[in-house]
């Protein structure tokens, strides 16, 4: 489950963490469901960048601090896109639509 804390808005109902270096690399690739997303954890905060080959839909990216807080949102990012980045600890990754009225500076949680 994600949540916008600061908006009280459930963004998703299921969630994955994404840890290890395969789940990392994997992501939404080849997935079908848009009903989840997937929180990449990184252990420190840091420049990252994502593409979203063999990606089957759009995608809104969450970058937030160490304390959860959103610093970048990418919205509606299509399939077949090179490079997205951004700075952070976690990052979000939801079916394009489901970051609503976030905003940065707004606090993230997820379980």
């Amino acid at each position: 489950m994600i949540r916008n804390e600061t908006k009280n808005k459930l963004l998703v109902n299921h969630s994955s963490i994404a840890d290890t270096f395969f789940e990392k690399c994997l992501g939404f690739m080849l997935a079908s469901r848009k009903d989840q997303a997937i929180v990449f954890y990184f252990n420190i905060e840091k420049n990252t960048s994502f593409h979203t080959f063999f990606m089957r839909f759009s995608l809104d990216f969450l970058f937030l601090d160490s304390q959860k807080r959103v610093v970048k949102i990418l919205k509606n990012v299509r399939p077949w896109k090179l490079s997205v980045s951004g700075h952070g600890k976690y990052v979000v990754e939801l079916p394009s639509g489901r970051s609503l009225n976030t905003s940065v500076g707004d606090k993230i949680s997820f379980k």
